[in-house]
């Protein structure tokens, strides 16, 4: 029984032989035929790659050669374009410089003639003032324009488009020309002060006043030397002098103010234009008039408005 056990064991096993035999074999043969065809392959197509690829060097390097001569040219003209901008630079450099100078130059020619032209003025001035002809435009002119003509003549106000707020502005154009011209009594300016019809709202000036205006346009319409033509006629006109105090006070008058200094020594007092410094370390003890009258004034601060409605010491 065992005998014919192991029989059939052992066909069996030279039957998976024989199986995994004859696959090996067809497997080597495979391989083998594989092999062939791959090594027969190139024996073929060799030639054909290699000029493809000879084909492709040459049509690299030609494309490489382009590029070359290319950037060889954009390098030519970015070397020119740079040397005519360095080019442009140089005349526009020299252009500036030229034109710096030309106006420098002009800037002093200007200057030369604006100081003739003072010079000149100043010397008209002089003459005119040496004969008592002179007509005073910041001191006689300016005051009485402020007073009659700036209310409705001012640059928030324009009437007929003038603005006469500055002695520029009198020769400045309006909507029938500028109201001067110098030495032209036929000026609008001097129609109409004369026939009353300006100030239109206000009083008529005098004849002594449209006849001031009258010379002073004759003479040129001129301005004092060194005063500036676009200042405000305020800014031009003489400051009004207030009036002194009096050297003693006829009556008492109201004091307004007072101030104590720190120490206590002094007292400052509102007076009329005016502030007084009493000593008070040497007044006589009491309160009676002979005390007040040990206490002077050492200092009078004048040239202040009327009333003064406060005092301090810093």
């Amino acid at each position: 029984m065992n005998v014919g056990v192991t029989g059939m064991q052992n066909d069996a096993m030279r039957e998976r032989l024989l199986r995994w035999w004859g696959a090996c074999v067809i497997a080597a043969l495979a391989v083998s035929g594989g092999v062939q065809a791959e090594e027969a392959e190139p024996s073929t197509d060799l030639p054909e790659t290699v000029t493809r690829l000879d084909a492709e060097r040459r049509k690299l390097a030609e494309s490489q050669q382009e590029l070359n001569e290319q950037a060889a040219d954009l390098r030519r003209e970015a070397s020119e374009l740079e040397r005519r901008r360095q080019e442009l630079l140089r005349k526009l450099d020299a252009e500036g410089q030229a034109l710096k100078a030309r106006e420098q130059a002009n800037a002093e020619q200007v200057a030369k003639q604006a100081e003739t032209m003072a010079a000149h003025a100043a010397e008209i001035e002089h003459v005119l003032r040496a004969g008592g002809k002179w007509v005073s435009f910041t001191d006689q002119i300016a005051p009485l324009l402020r007073a009659k003509c700036v209310a409705c003549h001012s640059a928030r106000e324009p009437g007929g488009g003038h603005v006469l707020t500055s002695y520029a502005g009198l020769f400045s154009a309006g909507a029938n020309g500028p109201a001067v011209v110098p030495s032209e009594v036929a000026s609008l300016l001097c129609e109409v002060v004369a026939d009353g019809s300006m100030p239109q709202d206000g009083e008529p000036l005098s004849a002594e006043e449209v006849e001031l205006i009258r010379r002073w346009v004759a003479l040129g319409a001129r301005l004092e030397s060194g005063a500036d033509p676009t200042a405000s006629l305020v800014r031009i006109m003489p400051r009004p002098v207030p009036p002194q105090p009096p050297d003693h006070y006829p009556a008492v008058i109201p004091v307004s103010a007072v101030a104590f200094d720190p120490t206590g020594t002094r007292l400052a007092s509102s007076g009329y234009h005016e502030v007084l410094i009493w000593d008070l370390s040497s007044r006589q003890q009491g309160d009676g008039p002979e005390a007040a009258e040990q206490s002077p004034a050492v200092r009078r601060l004048s040239g202040l408005p009327e009333r003064i409605h406060g005092l301090a010491y810093a």
